[in-house]
Parts: C-alpha cells; structure tokens; sequence
C-alpha cells in the first residue's frame, strides 16, 4: 500500500462538515500515521481523539460510503470477553488474519479489561459494498473463535478511534509481512454472503410490492388517504430497509 494515501479522520464523535456546532473539514491520516500513533500513541479524553473511516471518500454517510466509497482496512472491536487478555487476543487476531495487523488497547482498557481493536490492511483497496461483506466475515470468524465483535465495524461510514493511551495500554505491530487476501482465502464465505444479499433483495421487493398493493387498495376505497395507507400497509423497519437502511442490532 502507498503510504502517502490518506483517509477520512477527524477528532471526537462529532466531527464533520455538516455538524453545525463543529463545521471542520475532514483531516487525512496515513497508514505510517496509525503506526507511529500504535508505537507512540497520544493520551487525550475520548471526545478530543483521534479517529478514521478506512476509506479516502472524505464523507460520515453511510450510503455514501458504501456506493462510492473504498475499504484499504477491516476494523476489529473487542469491548466484551474481559477473560482475554490482549496477547491471546493478538493470537487470536493472527489465527483469522495470518498476515499484517496491527493491535492495540482502547483509552478505556484496564488491566483487568484489555479493550482493544485490530486493524487489517487489503491488498488492495475494494469498493464500499465489498467492504462490508469482508468486515461481517472477519467479525464471524473472530466469534466462531470466541472474540466478540462489535457489529458497529460492519457499517460503511463506522469511525474506528486510533491508538490513545489511557490507564493500560499495549500494541503490537505486524506489519512488515504480506497483507492477508480475504478476497481469495474467503471466496466461498464471500459467495455465500452475496447469495443471501441478492435472496433478501428479492424477498424484500416482492413484499414491498405486496405492501404497495394493499396501500393503493385502501386508497382507492376511500378509507384512507395515500400517507395513512402506507403507514397502515409498509412497517417502519420495512420501509428502513427498503430505502437502504442496514439492521445492526437494534438499530438502523
């Protein structure tokens, strides 16, 4: 990878041209960035860190991120398993990713606690949607494996916050071996993943079609006006995901 390319990041959650009280233009950080942050990491309150969307599409919207967007990273969160500490979380990492990676604890680790994200270079960088796929497979196998991910990771415009030191923290970098392929290592999980895509796909349209159908049956009898009739006939979560909205635990 170029490591003069640079990615969307910015300081604290709320950071983004279109928030009206923080209107900042997004920075860019590079990958010898992260890894001197990883080895040298800062230690600033978590509303002032550092953070980065592994993407070069400057932009905190999902749909954009996933139709326009890029993925050069996978992104791993492991808030839960308090019983893993970070070495056999690195191993475990390295079990699923036998490549490069780099690994570190959160601002909010402790030494009974090892909070701590990994983060994965591609090859080569693949579109917004593809991303996504490699992110869910990453997030199965480190579960299959016991590590508990946070889904959050799977949603395009995700902010993964880098390396900042707080009570305990640890990294480890393994960077000078060659990038992991999942594109080929995880073909068939790839495959399996888009046929469920394409089959929920279909599922979804037939049944907004049939939610469409009833909305103009009541329309046309009189008894309700169009706006009353699709709130009668399409449920939230329905038209959510008909409109491009992905499910991530008990939000959208």
């Amino acid at each position: 990878m170029d490591s003069k390319i640079k990615f969307c990041s910015g300081y604290g959650e709320k950071h983004s041209p279109k928030y009206s009280k923080h209107p900042e233009e997004f920075l860019r950080i590079t990958q010898d960035d992260i890894i001197k942050m990883a080895e040298d990491p800062p230690d600033v309150p978590k509303e002032d860190a550092l953070w980065f969307i592994p993407s070069t599409l400057p932009s905190r919207v999902s749909v954009e991120q996933r139709e326009h967007g890029n993925r050069y990273f996978l992104t791993f969160d492991k808030d839960k398993n308090p019983e893993i500490g970070f070495d056999e979380f690195f191993n475990r990492a390295k079990g699923v990713i036998p490549g490069a990676l780099i690994a570190y604890t959160t601002k909010g680790a402790t030494d009974k606690n090892h909070k701590a994200r990994a983060i994965v270079p591609l090859p080569e960088p693949v579109s917004g949607e593809m991303g996504v796929i490699l992110q869910t497979i990453f997030n199965n196998r480190m579960e299959a494996d016991g590590v508990i991910p946070d889904r959050r990771m799977e949603v395009p415009n995700q902010i993964c916050y880098l390396p900042n030191k707080g009570e305990y923290y640890q990294s480890l970098v393994d960077y000078f071996v060659e990038p992991f392929d999942p594109l080929t290592e995880w073909d068939e999980d790839i495959a399996k993943i888009q046929e469920q895509i394409e089959a929920k796909k279909e599922a979804d349209k037939a049944q907004h079609a049939t939610s469409m159908l009833k909305a103009a049956q009541l329309v046309a009898s009189g008894t309700y006006n169009v706006m009353e009739a699709y709130k009668q006939s399409v449920s939230i979560p329905q038209a959510l995901e008909h409109y491009g909205y992905k499910r991530v635990g008990k939000k959208y």
